[in-house]
């Protein structure tokens, strides 16, 4: 990493900081976390790492590479705000009450209590294992990415996503990750 994009990366995490969007007092977060209507079937996926394969860039310096995924995108899913694309290792659909628990421990996500003097992550820093489609019959609610590593999700409909904190030592985040997981045996997530 050369010093323009050093600066580049901590300007933008200074201003994801400045300008994601804090649980507390605000309307988005009671409307797509706790607000969720009810569902009778999730998707989860299980979301492996960055997809896609490197070639030379044509006229570019020497060891200049370009980033190019496949044309068919079904088994890939889009990570924010990276705008990357990142490979499913599975996914499956719950149904009925298994599917209505799994959005009732997404609805008891609790906000990420802020520690005055802390600096906070912003979205820029989010590498989800698991991405959640909740549907009512065939409408689809929200598409949610859950990363616990940087305690944070982005859910919404296209075209107004929103970056939420969440308190993953809290009783339903915990829950919500290992019934996640043990969906998908052949692919844990740590």
């Amino acid at each position: 990493m050369n010093r323009c994009q050093a600066l580049a990366t901590i300007t933008l995490l200074l201003l994801a900081n400045a300008f994601a969007e804090h649980p507390k007092g605000n309307p988005d977060y009671e409307t797509y976390i706790v607000g969720l209507a009810p569902c009778d079937r999730v998707e989860v996926i299980r979301i492996g790492n960055g997809a896609g394969k490197l070639v030379p860039l044509e006229g570019g310096t020497e060891g200049s590479l370009r980033l190019v995924l496949p044309d068919d995108k079904s088994q890939l899913y889009h990570v924010e705000p990276y705008d990357e694309w990142w490979t499913i290792h599975s996914r499956t659909t719950v149904k009925g009450p298994d599917a209505e628990r799994l959005a009732a421990l997404y609805r008891g996500l609790k906000p990420r209590p802020n520690k005055p003097g802390t600096f906070i992550i912003g979205p820029n820093c989010h590498m989800p294992p698991f991405a959640y489609r909740f549907y009512s019959g065939d409408q689809l609610l929200y598409d949610t990415s859950v990363c616990w590593g940087c305690e944070n999700l982005i859910v919404g409909p296209d075209g107004k996503r929103h970056y939420f904190y969440f308190n993953t030592t809290a009783k339903e985040a915990i829950e919500l990750f290992n019934e996640s997981n043990k969906l998908f045996p052949d692919y844990p997530a740590k």
